[in-house]
């Protein structure tokens, strides 16, 4: 769609245990404010590894460790990412998500 696309989240599985960083890359047609939270299969928020921040139009790159706002790893299992993208302009808003997999 319009706004946000080429959203992929590698790599998928993914083993925080090892230090490896999961790269959730994104396509935005538009300046605009960025937030990415991770959710449990329930719904649960369990993570959110970028809040409110300014990204320029074009392919961008996020990293995220695995882990929960405790700093511990999330336990292995399916969660959604969710990345939200707000125009700067303030007209819209656009989401995605994907599904991941952390195996320990």
């Amino acid at each position: 769609g319009a706004g946000l696309g080429d959203v992929r989240t590698y790599p998928n599985p993914f083993d925080p245990a090892r230090g490896a960083l999961m790269r959730i890359a994104y396509r935005t047609a538009g300046d605009g404010m960025v937030t990415i939270e991770v959710y449990g299969l329930t719904g649960r928020r369990m993570a959110v590894p970028v809040k409110d921040v300014f990204r320029v139009a074009g392919p961008n790159t996020e990293f995220w460790d695995g882990r929960g706002p405790d700093g511990r790893p999330l336990p292995s299992g399916v969660y959604v990412v969710k990345i939200d993208w707000k125009r700067l302009s303030g007209a819209g808003s656009i989401s995605r998500t994907r599904k991941i997999a952390i195996l320990r």
